[in-house]
């Protein structure tokens, strides 16, 4: 099962974060590798509801002191982009400290150019697979593939590429049961 989605609007309408986040059980794992997390992080409500669910938040973003003129070019991705989603995270973990959540956030750095992001709501035996390859700063020049990440499929192929990468990936920060036990944000 997959679905091609011409911009990110036409995708959210169809499969929006929220609804993710709510359909999901509790405990479960959204794993999220990406360039600048802007787009994720910026969906404070969501991701404070799936901390009061108890669910495992996984993201990797580039280093921003990593981020070249070329990349920039290349990709798009400006450093303050990063930073705006620090700044979120931060606010998120602020408010998780304070209501003592059972959900947790750990935030890796990579140095990858990479030109998508990979989201995966692992849940299920197969999980849900959001494949978002950018073309732009634009959200109508980002391309979205939603699919099940059955054994042997694409969405399997790139679950374990990106897996790799976030395993691979620096740790800068994490929030569990209730309290930030690191943070070294730039």
């Amino acid at each position: 099962m997959h679905d091609i989605f011409e911009t990110r609007f036409e995708y959210e309408t169809v499969h929006s974060f929220q609804q993710q986040i709510i359909s999901i059980p509790p405990n479960s794992r959204i794993l999220c590798v990406a360039r600048s997390l802007f787009h994720i992080l910026n969906k404070e409500a969501e991701i404070k509801a799936g901390l009061s669910n108890g669910i495992r938040f996984e993201f990797a973003c580039l280093d921003p002191s990593a981020a070249t003129e070329q990349m920039t070019t290349l990709t798009q991705v400006y450093p303050e982009d990063i930073r705006s989603s620090l700044i979120s995270l931060k606010s998120i973990a602020r408010w998780a400290v304070e209501h003592k959540l059972s959900g947790s956030i750990e935030l890796r750095y990579h140095t990858l150019y990479l030109p998508d992001s990979f989201t995966i709501f692992q849940s299920r035996i197969n999980p849900d697979v959001v494949w978002d390859l950018s073309f732009g700063r634009d959200l109508t020049q980002k391309r979205v593939v939603f699919f099940r990440a059955a054994p042997g499929t694409l969405g399997d192929d790139l679950f374990v590429r990106y897996d790799m990468i976030w395993s691979q990936s620096e740790p800068r920060f994490l929030l569990k049961g209730g309290k930030i036990e690191l943070d070294q944000l730039t």
